[in-house]
């Protein structure tokens, strides 16, 4: 992809020059030949063959795996690859990236894809063959001089390919600082060039940072943005430290569990992302907690999932959904305060019960009427139990509020209570019947 990219960039800065037809102005440096793609063919076998060789060794050179990722990722960009030979020649790629050995079969699948392409190649005749005695073009003619920046990217693509890499990268950024600012797409495919440089360096955050600058303009949807954005990403997740890449396995583990509705096995992997997430990203650890209080709500372990949805605040405390999780946590309060008087009533433990239930109903939103009303009707059986009737009788009353109608089971199990304790229940209200409608007619 170097190559290709490196190709275009030197097409397009032949039109970016200084001076015109006529100008005064030195010899300038003739227009670099691209490297032939029967001779890239070549070298990506050569690397490949010699990284498999020195694997076979003992542990292969940063160097030879270096080689190896940027000639297979320069295969990639091939147009004539089939979808089975992209896929073949990219998973190689993420192999000898993350550390994992290739094997005799993978090489030999590699060379058959280099073999095809060069047959294709000498079938239509497009080699490439580089002049070897270029001419500088004369004054007066119509052929432009070569720009200061393209002079620049000359001789950095000079440098690259003998692997003085930091002389290759002085050059990149001299080229990259006198770029011509009406044609962004020059600087952009330079700050590529620039980030293979200094991965080639081993300075990989570095790199990643030059390919998000080339990112931010690369045409969305091409194969070559879409090939750079994954090589991005795989370079990011290797700068990762180990406990941070062990923490977002176990992510992608709970994520899997959740969706299926293994809430167990996903709050047992949550707890495990949580404990290996950097202790520096906030972002993380909230997202961990959000996410395990979700998980044990579904549990049904509310005051736990409150407490995590807390933590989650605590980590991000301007988060935008903060008034939502803020009612959340008052919905999960108050279930929990739920639960624990249901075991202190079932212990007949009514005083206790009462005690919950109240506080049950103090964090219950507003908005949820018919939670609340439940917990007066609760609150209600409660008082009775032990004797308080006139409070009971109110507690009650509060619950016909919500359930008013006449023929409403709920209102009328209420209403026999308040006369079993000697109240006198509300009068209930008769629903309006249905409207009547003629046969074949519909509301509209």
């Amino acid at each position: 992809m170097f190559s290709l990219l490196a190709r275009s960039l030197s097409v397009r800065l032949q039109d970016d020059h200084i001076g015109g037809v006529g100008t005064s102005s030195p010899t300038p440096t003739p227009t670099r030949v691209p490297l032939p793609q029967q001779a890239q063919l070549q070298a990506t076998t050569t690397a490949i063959t010699d990284f498999f060789n020195q694997q076979q060794s003992g542990t292969p050179s940063t160097e030879a795996r270096q080689t190896a990722v940027h000639d297979l990722f320069q295969l990639s960009a091939n147009d004539h690859l089939t979808d089975g030979e992209l896929n073949t020649v990219m998973d190689m790629q993420r192999n000898i990236q993350s550390g994992h050995p290739i094997s005799q079969g993978d090489v030999s699948q590699v060379t058959s894809i280099v073999n095809r392409l060069q047959s294709q190649l000498q079938g239509t005749g497009n080699t490439q063959t580089p002049n070897p005695n270029p001419s500088p073009p004369v004054q007066g003619s119509t052929q432009p001089p070569v720009s200061v920046s393209q002079q620049h990217f000359q001789q950095a693509d000079t440098e690259f390919r003998a692997h003085h890499f930091q002389n290759a990268e002085s050059q990149f950024r001299q080229a990259l600082a006198t770029a011509p600012s009406d044609n962004p797409s020059i600087a952009r495919d330079l700050h590529y060039d620039l980030g293979r440089t200094l991965e080639r360096q081993g300075r990989n955050t570095e790199a990643v940072q030059e390919y998000r600058q080339f990112l931010q303009t690369a045409p969305q949807g091409d194969p070559e943005t879409i090939r750079t954005q994954h090589h991005m990403e795989q370079l990011e997740h290797s700068l990762r430290p180990p406990s941070e890449r062990q923490s977002q396995q176990h992510f992608r583990q709970a994520d899997a569990d959740y969706r299926a509705g293994r809430y167990q096995n996903a709050e047992s992997q949550f707890r495990q992302a949580l404990a290996t997430a950097p202790p520096n990203r906030p972002d993380i650890t909230g997202a961990m907690h959000y996410n395990l209080g979700q998980t044990l709500a579904h549990e049904g372990r509310p005051a736990e999932a409150a407490q995590e949805y807390q933590n989650y605040l605590q980590a991000n405390p301007h988060a935008q959904d903060a008034d939502e999780i803020h009612t959340r946590i008052s919905e999960l309060q108050s279930q929990a305060h739920f639960q624990s008087g249901n075991t202190h009533f079932s212990n007949h433990d009514y005083h206790g019960a009462e005690t919950e239930w109240r506080q049950a109903l103090d964090l219950a939103p507003p908005g949820h009427s018919q939670v609340r009303a439940d917990l007066h009707f609760d609150l209600g059986r409660a008082l009775e139990e032990q004797g308080r009737n006139s409070e009971a009788i109110h507690e009650y009353e509060q619950f016909l509020q919500v359930h008013p109608n006449l023929g409403d089971p709920d209102g009328n199990n209420a209403r026999e209570r308040i006369q079993h304790l000697g109240g006198t229940p509300p009068p209930a209200i008769v629903p309006d019947p249905p409207p009547h409608l003629p046969p074949g007619s519909a509301l509209v």
